[in-house]
This record gives structure tokens, C-alpha cells and sequence, in this order.
């Protein structure tokens, strides 16, 4: 919390240490995500009960920010992406600050892309209107995580196909 003399437009502040979370094992060894945990007294404070992955936006190391806290084991962590740590010149272990409010918790960027697809197909815009934000958002995140256009046109016309199937963003 935001304990400082001067007035934060951030709610919530706090210092943390870049590491490893384990998440299991595959063929090619230990899967990781690169996360910042949140402090067990910040997250007391927090309404995680009523939004286990609670929304927020805010700032890291000075950088706009969006996502979702992450639950694991009794503790939260914001995770972190390669990209943002290679552009930022972070690696593990480094402290970084984070400032954040909580955000939205219906909010899902929509990419153009899918937005488009979805306006072209009435049978999968009324099914799409019946998800919950989060099943929403994976299918956001999968097209909008392609770099270029045609890669998120294709991936739009492919969420459009799984929406009808009744299928998830990964196709099951």
C-alpha cells in the first residue's frame, strides 16, 4: 500500500525481486514463468477472494502496465514477459518497483482483427456475447499475440471456426 508522504495516482506499491516459478516438468526440463510475487501483506488487502485473478494496471519500473494477478500455492505474482525484460535490461533477480490500482474486471482488449471476424459472423458474435471476460480474453490474447497482421487475420478466422465448434482458444 502507498505509504509514501506525497500522493500516489497508484493505489497499491510496492518492491520486488524478479525470479523463477516453477510450473512443472516436460521433456526439455523445468518450465518456468518469469513473475514478481506480491507481498503476503499487500495481497491481504486485496480482493482476491472475489477475483482470484484480479485485474490491475499500473506501473513496472516505470512502464505502463496491465494484467492479472496470478494465484499459486496461497500467493499472487504478476508474471513478466521475456520481451519486456530483454527491452528493459532486466534479468532474475533484479528489484523492480510496481505501482498499480485494480482495473476493470469485465475489460478485454480486443484486437481489430477479431473484431472484424466477429462483425462478419452472426452465429459466432452471439455465442461470443454469452462468455465470461476471461474466455474472452484467451481468445483476444491468441489472436493479438501474433506479430504480424496476417498471422492475427489467420488466427482471427480461426477463433471464429473454434467459437462455432464450441471449442477453447488451444482448439480442444
Amino acid at each position: 500500500m502507498n505509504d509514501n508522504a506525497f500522493t500516489s495516482y497508484y493505489k497499491y506499491e510496492f518492491n520486488g525481486r524478479i525470479q523463477k516459478h516453477s510450473v512443472g516438468i516436460n521433456k526439455r526440463g523445468e518450465l518456468y514463468y518469469t513473475v514478481i510475487f506480491l507481498p503476503d501483506e499487500l495481497v491481504s488487502i486485496l480482493p482476491v477472494k472475489q477475483y482470484p485473478r484480479l485485474r490491475v494496471e499500473g506501473e513496472m519500473h516505470n512502464l505502463p502496465f496491465q494484467g492479472a494477478l496470478q494465484p499459486s500455492k496461497g500467493r499472487y505474482y504478476l508474471l513478466l514477459s521475456q520481451r519486456f525484460l530483454k527491452e528493459n535490461e532486466l534479468s532474475l533477480g533484479d528489484d523492480i518497483e510496481v505501482r498499480f490500482n485494480i482495473g476493470d474486471q469485465d475489460y478485454v482488449e480486443m484486437p481489430t482483427e477479431l473484431e472484424q471476424a466477429l462483425r462478419q459472423h452472426s452465429e459466432a458474435k452471439a455465442l461470443w456475447d454469452s462468455f465470461t471476460p476471461g474466455k474472452k480474453r484467451g481468445f483476444a490474447t491468441t489472436v493479438a499475440s501474433a506479430k504480424r497482421v496476417e498471422t492475427r487475420q489467420a488466427r482471427a478466422q480461426k477463433m471464429i471456426q473454434y467459437i462455432l465448434e464450441r471449442k477453447n482458444p488451444a482448439g480442444r
